[in-house]
């Protein structure tokens, strides 16, 4: 692993020294929901305790597609997401707060935003839920100002969670369903998160034994399947969020969350470029067999993350490092290439300048003078 990234991952800088893995965040499953009740109560959100008592609650037994990972922990990881964004100077809370309520509208959308699609929680259900709640709370501290206000919160997390539900079986179009959730800044916002959480996540799922893999049709079989999982993912989401600008249509239509979506936009560049080049070049694809034409040799491989690493690894600084998407993902390779050395990825960290701007560079191609800008 190259220096720039292997520091900025290592260091007691984040002054988060707990939950240093994401083997630790699993194992520790119970101390890490202990750790998210602290900081909702620290914040004074009880909606966002109630969401993770509901979250726990639907998701209890059930694991991730690794086996190991409570389905939980997904939506409670980038519920660190927002104090990191603010404490490195992508969101100013209190103007953000001021036009789009309380971060706790946000934090219960992570929480709940699989619930509809993989639990079946409905949004009347959800209504009831938290009406219930602020109901029979029992703490004595627990105003009555406070329960209305509290109260007045609930149509907001309920409008993102019916954006964020993705229907079945194909009940609408994926980009429709990305561009109807663009109107609300908080359910964009967690989108993002969501996805990178997922690009993180895919990288040694369900990963063949590599020392014992053969020739064997059913080892071919199950090779050419776990690099296809990745790569479907990857390619819907280049698909999806590459091909069409929507971080800067969420932009056009929230300004004062331009900084944190071009770092979350940043964030997925990494995270696509890794995933993209750990597939193309990984030295057990078949596509790179000793015979195959077209093979890549992973020893010339530098991935280019230059325009993207700093606004990255400065907008989860603030997470615990085993939640920390770049972390996760990087943690996963170096232990991958524990077993496989020739699993080489080194990175290009500054730009260079190549003396032409990418438009120029993109209407050279063909040979005629720049449009005006606003056809282009």
């Amino acid at each position: 692993m190259n220096e720039l990234l292997t520091k900025g991952f290592t260091s007691p800088a984040t002054m988060l020294l707990d939950f240093r893995t994401e083997a630790e965040v699993t194992t520790r499953a119970n101390a890490y929901a202990q750790n998210r009740r602290a900081y909702f109560a620290a914040e004074k959100w009880r909606l966002a305790g109630y969401a993770l008592d509901l979250l726990l609650n639907r998701t209890a037994g059930k694991m991730r597609n690794d086996g190991t990972t409570p389905e939980w922990i997904h939506s409670a990881r980038p519920t660190e997401l927002l104090d990191s964004l603010t404490r490195a100077g992508f969101l100013d809370r209190r103007k953000v707060e001021k036009r789009y309520g309380s971060y706790q509208i946000a934090v219960c959308g992570q929480l709940l935003h699989d619930l509809g699609e993989n639990e079946g929680v409905s949004p009347d259900f959800l209504q009831h839920y938290f009406e219930a709640c602020i109901y029979h709370d029992k703490d004595p501290s627990y105003t009555g100002a406070q329960r209305i206000k509290d109260a007045t919160a609930i149509p907001a997390i309920i409008s993102d969670f019916v954006l964020l539900t993705n229907g079945k079986n194909g009940e609408k179009a994926f980009n429709e369903y990305l561009l109807d959730m663009i109107p609300s800044g908080y359910a964009f916002l967690i989108k993002l998160g969501d996805r990178n959480d997922n690009l993180a996540t895919l990288i040694g799922l369900h990963q063949p034994d590599w020392q014992a893999v053969t020739d064997s049709p059913a080892d071919t079989a199950a090779v050419n399947t776990y690099f296809n999982r990745i790569r479907r993912y990857y390619s819907h989401t280049a698909q999806t969020f590459s091909t069409q600008d929507l971080v800067g249509l969420a932009t056009d239509h929230h300004p004062l969350l331009k900084d944190a979506f071009d770092a979350l936009d940043a964030t997925m560049d990494v995270l696509f470029r890794i995933n993209r080049a750990y597939v193309g070049y990984h030295p057990h694809h078949p596509e790179n067999a000793p015979t195959k034409s077209k093979r890549l040799d992973p020893s010339l491989l530098v991935i280019d993350i230059s325009k993207s690493i700093k606004r990255a690894l400065n907008a989860h600084h603030f997470m615990h490092r085993g939640v920390d998407p770049l972390a996760i993902i990087m943690d996963r390779i170096a232990k991958e290439a524990e077993t496989v050395p020739d699993l080489q990825l080194r990175f290009q960290d500054q730009p260079r300048d190549r003396g032409i701007s990418l438009i120029g560079q993109f209407m050279s191609r063909f040979n005629r003078s720049p449009p005006s800008p606003l056809v282009f």
